[in-house]
């Protein structure tokens, strides 16, 4: 390793003799400084005035040069190493999108914009070993998380600096720089924050080559070589550390390499650098990785001399930590370097692959699959737009990712269909543990495609019954073994029903059995009346014929109560079906009474009778399966009979099935609170008897339904409308879906996706930790309420749209969401951000947009803003205000306030304010529950919002108050014209044109000047209600224009009362 640049006075060895000498000597390592290589020149001049200032001088500096010290005696010359990732460096920081510059719009954070390069150049200026220490901070992070890494860094250091204490103690020749470091106290807080940096410059360095990450990831994945690194914890990482060193510098000094340690490919994903491969798997892949700063012969071989990796688990890097809690044994942890971030959009391709996982869909089939729920969109859009259905929201949305998905190619391509597949393999339990959602939204069974094909709502429960049961092997003589009824109440003293034969039937005529003309289907129609012995509603009942004929079936009417089915005169147990005067049709030959016995409709298809317990539904529509009590009857069981894909997508395109289809699944969408429903022990064919007779015996005892049941007698004794009879009411749909629709939980995960996906679109920039797929979405805190106003119902809560939901999100709310996401696991309680003005981790800012935007703004939502950017603390940190911001005091001298008399004109006086952020020492862990671990992951951070004028102090500010108080705020609804005849006295009104005019104000009216200005409004506003003023305010929130005299008209009555504080 070379030297640490210009070091004074010292020398080339160390004895022991000097060494102890020297023990007395307090170096300050941050006072030292050597000249950075060319190459790193231009990572200074990216850097912020506030962080290069660190990295020359600050904290960072002084560990990067203690760190560089301690270890440049075990590392190898590097120089091409070195140079080249100076060069790496300076190209990602050149970019604005990656290293963003801090505007005024960023308010107090205007200092903290932009990617964290600190640690590099820090280490740049400390020497070359320091450069090599920078280069394992990024190995570590990336191969770690946070707690991991910070222990790791405490270990290695302890070891290192116990070898170095025992080579003393053994006469070992030294160099004094290595002493003088292993002298120097580096806390743990010092390593956090130098992993911090390393963890944030990742962050960005890894959007800047993100093409090249995924290629080389894709190759990668699938080269089973091993980290070979052996011995303890120290041994290892110092092992895998100067190996990666070696074989990086080798290939930038146009020397082959192969790969013998997957470290070394850590090593190439952590520092950007991206040498051409050759890969010897089934074939010799020659791979051009296209990185101009490897020579054209630095190429590395993979793949040679191993053999295939038995396990399916990926290789880790696995080490065992003695520094991670404070008792306890070593505790071993293993890399998780394949732990990627991702966009929302590519999250949607991960959730299609969970949803396949599901729906056991086969690894040949995910293509097809996405295709279908592309197809599945284009239908859904034809009907009508997006809005129109919020309880299809989610449909969509799953569509919108197959769409994305279809329009990536080439190598975006090849990655976006490896996030589906691990969403096919990994995501087992985001939409909630052990919850399913019906394969293809029942779209592929063959029974339901069959039933939307039936205009009519009643024939398709018909058919779809028909579809789901299996005949008996013998088909001769069997027309009286079963049949379907359908039966619904009319209302007052009417039902209508519908019996129909499973399978068609020979037609006969008379008597006699004579020429079989045709087989077909027949149905039995009636109106059942309880005070009249035939129906009166013929027409009505005649055109219900007429229609049933025209799709084919034999329709027969049945006028007198003594020819239906069950009639009043024989009455019998309510789970048989007795036909005294059965026609001669049905009867296939057989003499006297039909008796059929009600079958319950199991797995897919429910139980015949399902009824609602609430008062406040009518009965559901009851289709039923009944079996004669005689010979050989059907089966009852579903046969799952399921299309294949190609004829899913082929029967999505049918336009004639398109808004059936859109129907069915609305109704398939909206899940069902399955405790208001019962199944009662048995259930009639609900032909000829009112339903409610079974509700009212069961609440007799508590005397609930009799009233109802009179009232609604009472209201619907006169016969219906005959027009309102046949109604289509979709009786069928909740009849076939009522077993599969998605579980309540199922559908709350996948809805809070759709609420975190508009929160995120509203996010520019920000990514997501895939990690995120392990937890249940549907148990997250930060979810707002998807239930309709007033409407607790869980049937409610579909009907409410993703934006609706979003727009109720609450600051508590989005800042939960985006822990959650941007950490992959936490879950904070809603009280714990209730103060919260900021959450930082890592290289994002996430502001309330309360603080960045002016006090008019009454856009809905949470209005967070995401920067890129950093303000040095370690973990998850929210931004809290002090309890009690302080104010400038009032000064005595009488000159410096001259309130003058307000003209009417408009402008903006405070044209100088700014405002700054910095912090407190109070920082309060919130995961102290995780007892043991040394270092936390979540913490409040006291954060205080100075405004300041010209570099003046004025005061602290605490924003939420805004939010805490409803400030009036008035809006001139006059033309130029104004014809109101009440004025504004401006000889009563004052201007306020300075803050001490603001601070030291008299007792009248005051316009606060500050028109256009949102940083001036915003600090006014928040210092006048910190002061207990807020009800003696009002904000114009007028753009060019403002009409005094209509805010004089608005504060009129009762009688004047123009609020004190008028701020323009």
């Amino acid at each position: 390793m070379t030297s640490f640049g210009k070091i004074q006075n010292s020398v080339a060895s160390f004895t022991n003799e000097n060494t102890a000498a020297l023990i007395h000597v307090n170096l300050d390592f941050s006072l030292f400084r050597c000249e950075p290589l060319t190459e790193f020149l231009a990572v200074g001049s990216a850097l912020s005035v506030q962080r290069k200032e660190e990295a020359e001088s600050g904290q960072i500096h002084k560990t990067a040069c203690t760190l560089g010290f301690l270890f440049h005696e075990t590392l190898p010359d590097a120089s091409n190493l070195f140079k080249a990732y100076g060069l790496r460096a300076s190209e990602i920081l050149s970019r604005s999108d990656i290293n963003p510059r801090g505007t005024a719009s960023d308010g107090p954070f205007r200092d903290y914009i932009g990617a964290n390069g600190t640690s590099i150049w820090a280490a740049a200026t400390s020497g070359e070993p320091s450069i090599a220490v920078h280069l394992l901070a990024c190995m570590l992070a990336r191969a770690f998380d946070a707690k991991t890494a910070i222990s790791i860094w405490v270990e290695i250091v302890r070891e290192r600096i116990s070898e170095i204490e025992t080579l003393i103690q053994n006469g070992k020749v030294l160099h004094p720089n290595t002493y003088f470091a292993s002298k120097q106290n580096i806390s743990r807080a010092e390593l956090a924050g130098w992993d911090l940096c390393a963890r944030e410059w990742l962050r960005r360095a890894d959007e800047y080559k993100a093409k090249e990450r995924r290629q080389f990831t894709l190759i990668v994945e699938n080269i089973n070589i091993p980290y070979t690194a052996p011995g303890s914890t120290y041994q290892s990482v110092l092992t895998t550390w100067t190996r990666s060193m070696r074989v990086l510098n080798d290939l930038l000094n146009n020397l082959p390499q192969q790969a013998s340690d997957r470290a070394i490919l850590l090593a190439i994903s952590s520092w950007h650098l991206f040498p051409s491969l050759l890969v010897f798997q089934n074939k010799t892949t020659n791979v051009n990785m296209h990185d101009s700063l490897f020579p054209s012969s630095g190429i590395l071989t993979l793949g040679l001399e191993y053999k295939s990796h038995k396990s399916k688990e990926p290789i880790r890097w696995s080490l065992a930590l003695s520094h991670l809690k404070y008792y306890g044994d070593p505790i071993r942890v293993r890399s998780n370097e394949d732990v990627s971030r991702v966009t929302m959009p590519q999250l949607w391709l991960v959730a299609l692959g969970s949803i396949f996982r599901s729906w056991e869909i086969t690894n040949s089939g995910i293509s097809q699959a996405i295709c279908w729920f592309k197809e599945l969109g284009d239908l859904l859009g034809s009907i009508s737009p997006r809005d129109r259905y919020p309880e299809l929201s989610w449909m969509f949305a799953l569509s919108e990712a197959a769409r994305y998905y279809l329009a990536l190619e080439n190598e975006e391509s090849i990655h976006g269909l490896s996030l589906v597949k691990y969403g096919w393999r990994r995501a087992t339990t985001f939409f909630g543990q052990y919850l399913h959602c019906y394969p293809f939204f029942m779209l592929a069974d063959k029974g339901v495609i069959q039933a939307l094909m039936e205009e009519d709502d009643t024939s398709r429960g018909f058919t779809y019954i028909r579809s789901n049961i299996t005949s008996p092997a013998n088909r001769a003589n069997r027309a009286n073994r079963s049949c379907i009824s359908f039966s619904r109440k009319l209302g007052g003293n009417l039902s209508y029903s519908e019996l129909t034969t499973i399978d068609p039937i020979p037609c006969y005529v008379g008597d006699h059995k004579r020429e079989e003309i045709s087989l077909k289907k027949h149905r039995w129609i009636f109106i059942y009346d309880k005070k009249r012995a035939t129906t009166t509603h013929t027409e009505s009942l005649q055109k219900r014929k007429e229609y049933i004929e025209s799709i084919g079936e034999v329709c027969h009417i049945l006028y007198n109560n003594e020819d239906m089915p069950d009639s009043m005169h024989a009455p019998i147990r309510k789970d048989t079906l007795r036909w005294n005067n059965p026609p001669k049709v049905l009867c296939g030959g057989l003499e006297g009474p039909l008796e059929f016995k009600l079958e319950k409709l199991e797995s897919n298809m429910t139980a015949a009778g399902f009824r609602r317990r609430t008062k406040s539904d009518k009965p559901p529509k009851v289709f039923t399966l009944w079996n004669s009590t005689k010979g050989e009857t059907h089966s009852v069981h579903r046969k799952s009979e399921r299309c294949n894909i190609n004829e899913c997508r082929s029967q999505l395109k049918d336009p004639a099935l398109a808004r059936n289809v859109v129907e069915f699944l609305k109704s398939f969408a909206t899940p069902i609170d399955t405790s208001q429903y019962i199944q009662p022990e048995t259930q009639r064919c609900s032909v000829n008897e009112d339903y409610d007779n079974d509700d009212k015996r069961k609440n007799n005892d508590s005397g609930e339904g009799e009233d109802e049941d009179e009232d609604e007698e009472k209201d619907n004794d006169d016969d219906n409308d005959e027009n309102d009879i046949f109604a289509n009411q979709s009786s069928s749909l909740p009849f076939i879906i009522w077993n599969n629709r998605p579980p309540i939980d199922w559908i709350r995960s996948i809805r809070a996706l759709e609420i975190a996906s508009i929160l995120y679109h509203e996010l520019p920039g920000a990514t997501i930790s895939l990690k995120v797929i392990e937890l249940e979405l549907c148990k997250a805190r930060w979810c707002p309420s998807m239930s309709a106003r007033n409407d607790s119902s869980k049937s409610s809560e579909v009907k409410v749209s993703a934006k609706e939901c979003f727009n109720r999100m609450t600051r508590e709310n989005a800042f939960g969401c985006i822990a959650m996401f941007e950490s992959g696991h936490l879950d904070i309680e809603l009280t714990n951000l209730q103060q919260a003005v900021a959450l930082c981790t890592e290289n994002s800012i996430f502001v309330a947009g309360i603080m960045l935007s002016d006090p008019t703004d009454m856009s809905a939502g949470p209005r967070i803003r995401h920067l890129v950017g950093s303000i040095g603390q370690t973990g998850t940190v929210l931004l809290v205000a002090p309890l009690q911001p302080r104010i400038k005091s009032v000064g005595y001298d009488p000159m410096a306030v001259d309130h003058k008399n307000f003209a009417g004109e408009r402008a903006d006086r405070f044209q100088a304010v700014s405002m700054h952020l910095s912090f407190t020492e109070w920082k309060m862990p919130l995961d102290w529950e995780s007892t043991g671990e040394i270092d936390n992951e979540v913490f409040l951070l006291e954060s205080v919002i100075s405004v300041q004028h010209n570099g003046q102090w004025i005061a602290d500010i605490d924003v939420l108050g805004l939010e805490k108080n409803n400030i009036d705020m008035f809006h001139s609804n006059c033309g130029s014209d104004c014809t109101t005849v009440e004025s504004l006295d401006l000889e009563e009104v004052i201007r306020i044109d300075t803050w001490e005019e603001l601070l030291d104000h008299p007792p009248t009216i005051g316009v606060l000047r500050a028109k256009g200005n949102w940083i001036a409004l915003l600090a006014a506003i928040s210092i006048l209600i910190q002061q207990g003023k807020d009800t003696a305010v009002v904000l114009v929130a007028d753009g060019d224009r403002a009409c005094w005299n209509c805010l004089a008209k608005r504060y009129a009555f009762p009688e004047p009362h123009i609020p004190q504080f008028i701020i323009d």
